[in-house]
């Protein structure tokens, strides 16, 4: 099992594709020991919610309720309301927690318990978020923003996000969340996550074995997740599997008829390339500008016509269920049928939790959310060989920047796993980086001819840590021909490595800015302004944490941070550095508004006269008369 491997692990070298599968599998682990509750801050409302809070409190926890309202206040029972995924609203509270006992330490949202299941229904996946995903990105923003005096620990309550059992899988759309368990820990030094789903076919047992787990001790780190079921915990693992070579077009249909979004792309039109090579595919490549003039696509397209096959190009929004209705009608008056869909469409996304805007959430989402519901409800009735969504291995082991990869990919895994949607066989793939074509480069323009991939082991496209086109379609077409489950991470790199980096929040971010060897010379100069060296202690010891982070040498006081070349992942590792040398509080958005190592002290320095302010002044001792 992928779990054996100590968290040291750091990532190895590229395996041979008959190494890269993995599927996922379930471990019963036993309770660890129970733990205090004192003061708990609680997003609850009807049902399964309401009798949550009513075990903590004859438990004996002080529950702070919130419900969601429609707008901000206290309601007559004396619970606070808010707006759900209003961040005004999240901030006010916290603002009046402050000031009357402090923000709890414990933290319960069990709001994705609100409300029955989405199914293919958009508008209500997306309702949804609002409960969940959301919900929680609001509240960590403006935890983050209040400068926490302690840390919080935060318990995201779900029921059916994921399967142990058998059918009890019924809200996929919550599995979003995952975003926040797995990425939030490694952002935000002081917040501690813990996802628990709970089976919604148990009703009250459920809530008794939910309240029995939060009065036990956290695991801590990054995607902390336990799953309830039956009165037993359950976390989750990752087995290697095999998918050995096979016959050119095994699970194929000879003339097969494939949908392909995101088929323009690079990755989209290396895969049509390699089915026309395999079975003479009829293809239906789609995306949202259509076929753009001048990107080079048109010679991708000649060659899938030279290896045997059709080509039918559409432009359609996956999100837009009348463009795919039309794009589906077009396929059968061009070829009489549909034998598969392959979902390809994807945005890039990335950026840290704590500033990240929710449009640029949305966006990354809709392709993955939304798309993939629309898929359901134009392809659904569809008699098809098979739906191959394409996933990330960011949504098994997410790092810094990538929340919003992170809840867009485990909602596509979920919504496999679940089988809701579609007839027939639905499978996620969750791919490691692709090289030279897909979002992990500047462009998703078409890559060049698909060398004939070899059948055997793939050694020779893993000279890096990515996978090259023809080892990429050589995995697919091995997975099309097996059956190894509706969830399948394919990655050339070591899985249990790269979830050891993930699963602690020491190891993703440099806190201690430890210098990167590889990241430039300590002793250039890049910026031609002035050098204005440091005038204070504070100011030099800064000055020397942005130069380990950065790896360049003589920054003055007055450069830029980003004009150096740093970005929001660099500036995560500087402000876990400067927090956890100097102990100041520093949130993470003050480096996009004061940038340079003289804006960020003086801040510090505010920081300092503030706390020191607020300090309980030191009686004297009263002098005692000699007896």
């Amino acid at each position: 099992m992928f779990d054996t491997v100590s968290e040291g692990s750091g990532r190895q070298c590229p395996a041979p594709v008959d190494d890269w599968f993995a599927v996922p599998t379930w471990r019963e682990e036993p309770a660890p020991a129970t733990v205090p509750v004192g003061r708990c801050l609680a997003f609850t409302g009807d049902g399964l919610a309401a009798r949550l809070v009513a075990g903590l409190r004859e438990a004996g926890v002080e529950v702070v309720e919130v419900v969601a309202g429609h707008g901000y206040g206290i309601d007559t029972a004396g619970r606070y309301t808010l707006r759900p995924g209003d961040r005004a609203d999240v901030e006010k509270l916290v603002a009046d927690l402050a000031v009357s006992g402090g923000v709890p330490a414990r933290v319960v949202h069990a709001w994705p318990l609100l409300g029955g299941p989405a199914g293919t229904d958009v508008d209500a996946a997306w309702r949804a978020q609002e409960l969940g995903l959301f919900a929680v990105l609001a509240l960590a923003q403006a935890l983050a923003g209040s400068q926490l005096v302690q840390p919080v620990h935060l318990d995201l309550v779900t029921a059916g996000t994921e399967q142990v059992t058998g059918a009890e899988l019924t809200r996929p759309e919550h599995a979003t969340i995952a975003g926040i368990v797995r990425v939030l820990p490694l952002e935000l030094a002081e917040l501690s996550v813990r996802h628990l789903d709970l089976d919604p076919g148990e009703g009250a047992a459920a809530v008794d074995a939910c309240l029995d787990e939060l009065l036990r001790e956290p695991s801590g780190g990054a995607g902390d997740q336990v799953v309830l079921r039956a009165g037993r915990r359950w976390r989750r693992d990752y087995q290697p599997v095999s998918a050995a070579p096979t016959r050119p077009a095994a699970g194929l249909r000879e003339r097969g008829v494939y949908v392909v979004t995101g088929g323009l792309g690079g990755i989209g039109l290396a895969m049509a390339e390699d089915l026309a090579r395999r079975v003479g595919a009829r293809l239906v490549l789609f995306g949202r500008t259509g076929l753009p003039s001048g990107g080079g696509q048109e010679d991708g397209l000649r060659r899938i016509e030279r290896a045997g096959g059709e080509v039918l190009v559409s432009a359609a929004d996956v999100t837009d269920e009348a463009a795919l209705m039309r794009v589906r009608q077009a396929a059968l008056d061009r070829f009489g049928r549909i034998d598969g869909v392959v979902h390809a469409a994807g945005v890039a996304g990335g950026g840290m939790a704590e500033v990240r805007d929710r449009a640029a959430v949305e966006q990354v989402l809709a392709p993955k959310l939304a798309g993939t519901l629309v898929l359901a409800r134009v392809f659904g009735g569809d008699d098809l060989d098979f739906v191959v969504l394409f996933s990330s291995v960011t949504a098994v082991a997410a790092q810094i920047g990538q929340l919003d990869l992170c809840a867009a990919h485990a909602f596509v895994d979920a919504l496999a796993r679940s089988g809701q949607g579609f007839r027939g066989r639905v499978m996620s793939v969750d791919w490691g980086g692709w090289l030279e074509v897909g979002m992990a480069t500047t462009g998703s323009g078409p890559v060049g001819p698909v060398a004939e991939p070899r059948p055997t082991s793939g050694a020779a496209s893993t000279e890096s840590s990515g996978i090259r086109p023809a080892a990429g379609v050589e995995a697919l077409a091995r997975l099309l021909a097996a059956d190894l489950g509706p969830q399948v991470v394919v990655t050339p790199e070591s899985l249990p490595g790269l979830l050891a980096q993930v699963r602690s929040p020491a190891t993703a971010v440099r806190a201690s800015g430890e210098p990167d060897a590889n990241r430039g010379d300590h002793t250039l100069r890049l910026l031609d302004g002035d050098y204005v060296a440091p005038r204070t202690e504070l100011e030099a010891t800064l000055t020397a944490i942005w130069s380990e982070v950065l790896g360049i040498g003589q920054i003055g006081v007055t450069d830029d941070f980003f004009e150096l070349g740093g970005d929001s992942l660099l500036g995560v590792q500087l402000i876990a550095a400067i927090r956890t040398t100097l102990g100041a509080k520093v949130p993470m958005r003050t480096l996009f508004d004061l940038p340079t190592v003289a804006q960020i002290a003086a801040r510090i320095e505010e920081l300092r006269g503030t706390a020191a302010a607020t300090e309980p002044a030191e009686e004297p001792i009263p002098r005692l008369p000699r007896p």
